[in-house]
Order: C-alpha cells, then sequence, then structure tokens
C-alpha cells in the first residue's frame, strides 16, 4: 500500500495512535482502560528509543493513491474498508472466508457487506492462485486471479 507515512512524538501522541502503535508494530495487547501515560511508558518499555512513531495517514478527502478503497479511520485508531465478498460456485462457496495477518485472524461472511481492517484487505488482494486453461496442444500460460475475488462498498 502506497500510503504516506507521518511520524508523530510520543509525547502529543493520542491514546488512539499509541494504541494502535502497540498492537500493530510491537504486537503488545492494549487493555481498553489503559491511560496514555501508561502507554508511552510501556512503548518505552519494550524497547522504542525513538521520540517519534510511524502513523499511516490516509486522507479520505484527497484521490486516491492506491487500489485500496477508502479507508475510515476509527475510535480504535485503525483504518477500515467495507468490501464484499460474492458467493462463489463449487464446495464452500458460501461459506465464510478465513483471513489471518501477522497472527490475528478474522472470518469475512460472504455476499453482505462486511466492514474489515485495510490489513486484511490487503491480505485478501495479495492472495492469489494460478489458473491454467486447456488447449488443443496443452496448457496455456496460466492467469493469475483473486483466491476470493472481492470487491468495495463506498
Amino acid at each position: 500500500m502506497n500510503q504516506p507515512i507521518e511520524r508523530v512524538l510520543i509525547k502529543d501522541a493520542s491514546r488512539d495512535i499509541l494504541a494502535n502503535f502497540m498492537t500493530i508494530t510491537l504486537g503488545i495487547e492494549v487493555p481498553d482502560d489503559a491511560k496514555v501515560t501508561t502507554l508511552r511508558a510501556q512503548i518505552i518499555k519494550a524497547g522504542w528509543t525513538k521520540e517519534d512513531i510511524p502513523v499511516l495517514q490516509i486522507h479520505s478527502s484527497s484521490p486516491k493513491t492506491s487500489n485500496i478503497g477508502n479507508p475510515v479511520l476509527k475510535a480504535d485508531g485503525r483504518y477500515y474498508i467495507t468490501i464484499v465478498i460474492p458467493n462463489s460456485e463449487g464446495p464452500g462457496g458460501e461459506d465464510a472466508v478465513p483471513v489471518q495477518v501477522n497472527g490475528s485472524a478474522m472470518k469475512i461472511n460472504r455476499g453482505e457487506p462486511s466492514e474489515i481492517p485495510v490489513e486484511f484487505v490487503e491480505a485478501l488482494d495479495n492472495a492469489k492462485m494460478d489458473i491454467y486453461t486447456p488447449s488443443n496442444n496443452g496448457l496455456q500460460a496460466p492467469r493469475v486471479v483473486h483466491s476470493y475475488p472481492f470487491h468495495y462498498v463506498n
């Protein structure tokens, strides 16, 4: 994803930004009732030595710089996108689609709009497979397709 990264001073960062950084970057679980001062101390205790942290900047009013849809920042400090994975033919074609990112897993229901974190959409977008089409003289070169095709809902 080609979104700009901004650096935010830890002393100026909001609770949501700190919690998001801790969860995504440091892999630290953040309790819902944790205070900003506690989060700052935990970041330092975890070994982060810089005065600032990276923050993904997505401006919904600016033109899209990738094909990732229109992310929306939620109160938990994460960006979400609404997608639909259509039902498909064959066995399991109506089952929820399991997606994993860095040890976190979720199931996305098919055939209905689902609001999911950006990193799970990126995983779906990167999940591809080769399809071979038979021809008279053997198999043609493979076509690369999404393992679970989806579309964005605005």
